[in-house]
């Protein structure tokens, strides 16, 4: 979504500006931006690309980018909610905070995890340096 904003502001009055109906505020506050508002958006869009693959990749810094941005992401709606008096940014609290439990509890890469499997097969890596744990099929993040 943060790359398609960034992609309307770039170019507005294309054939994707309708798409601006779902938040017609979120326009008028990027438009006070100016040129900034594009370049926040592709920032956004990259962190968010950046934990994807990450996780994808079952990464520990994939999980500590994909927790950064859901813990700014709850702050946000928080701050949105309370300060602008926008009730609808509350529905995003129950579902933020609901990622970043399932990441830290049903990932098994976790922030507290120092033990690592590849230890096991090789015992040199625990001299180098600590390891996650990782479910993934045939990888082992070193």
């Amino acid at each position: 979504m943060s790359g398609l904003a960034a992609v309307m502001l770039l170019f507005p009055g294309s054939m994707l500006d309708p798409l601006w109906r779902v938040n017609p505020r979120a326009r008028e506050g990027f438009a006070g931006l100016g040129v900034w508002a594009v370049l926040l958006m592709a920032v956004v869009c990259l962190a968010c690309v950046t934990a994807a693959t990450g996780l994808w990749r079952c990464r520990r810094w994939g999980l500590w980018s994909a927790l950064a941005i859901l813990g700014v992401n709850l702050v946000g709606d928080a701050a949105n909610a309370a300060l602008a008096h926008d009730w609808r940014a509350l529905i995003g609290l129950p579902v933020c905070a609901a990622m970043i439990l399932y990441l830290l509890a049903h990932r098994r890469v976790r922030p507290w995890d120092i033990v690592s499997k590849s230890r096991e097969m090789h015992p040199a890596i625990s001299l180098v340096a600590p390891v996650a744990t990782v479910d993934c099929p045939k990888r082992v993040e070193t």
